[in-house]
């Protein structure tokens, strides 16, 4: 009688212990990503941590885990091996997220940038839309200012200069309610950006 309830115990228990032990390596690997010369260690803490967390029932872990594993591969600008571990993270998002989160609009925000560096304007485009979408819907706005911002300059790459105006401005408006330096700067330049190609015309 006893039996399956006690191997049901131990389960949980084992499931409790590789919890555990993911959550440490993650931690772990977070340090060594932030400093110098412990890139190596931290992608082996990350890779373990994301081993562990395959084996249990918590997806969206799972998926910060994976997320935060292609920062470690951007970081030594291995930019592939950090598109397909935020490829992942994104469609781990998708089939088990059910509501906007930061962590939902960071996950869509990272494929976006790293596609954009990779030169794939199309997706990278559609990926910051929706990024934006997201920011906005939890009320991050430098998040919306950056997504914004972002497709100002692609279509001021395509010479669409309505789209690249309607654009800014919602990244001005969004940078307004940030209140941000960061943002502030980043707006400022795509500013002169655009005054510099209306001269230009």
């Amino acid at each position: 009688m006893h039996g399956p309830r006690k191997r049901v115990n131990q389960a949980r228990g084992d499931d409790t212990a590789k919890a555990e032990l993911a959550a440490a390596l993650r931690a772990l690997g977070e340090l060594e990503r932030r400093m110098p010369f412990t890139q190596r260690a931290a992608l082996k803490h990350y890779e373990e941590a994301v081993s562990l967390y395959r084996e249990l029932d918590d997806p969206l872990k799972l998926a910060h885990t994976i997320r935060h594993l292609g920062l470690v591969h951007e970081d030594a600008r291995r930019l592939k091996d950090a598109e397909r571990n935020y490829d992942e993270a994104l469609a781990i998002y998708r089939a088990h997220a059910t509501g906007d989160t930061l962590d939902y609009a960071n996950t869509v925000r990272y494929p976006a940038a790293i596609k954009e560096r990779l030169g794939k304007t199309e997706d990278s485009a559609s990926l910051w839309e929706e990024a934006g979408r997201r920011y906005e819907g939890v009320g991050i706005f430098a998040g919306v200012a950056e997504a914004a911002g972002r497709l100002t300059l692609f279509s001021l790459a395509k010479d669409d200069f309505d789209a690249a105006r309607r654009w800014f401005e919602k990244a001005r408006d969004a940078a307004e309610k940030a209140s941000d330096v960061e943002t502030d700067d980043f707006i400022a330049e795509i500013a002169a950006k655009l005054h510099d190609r209306y001269r230009s015309k």
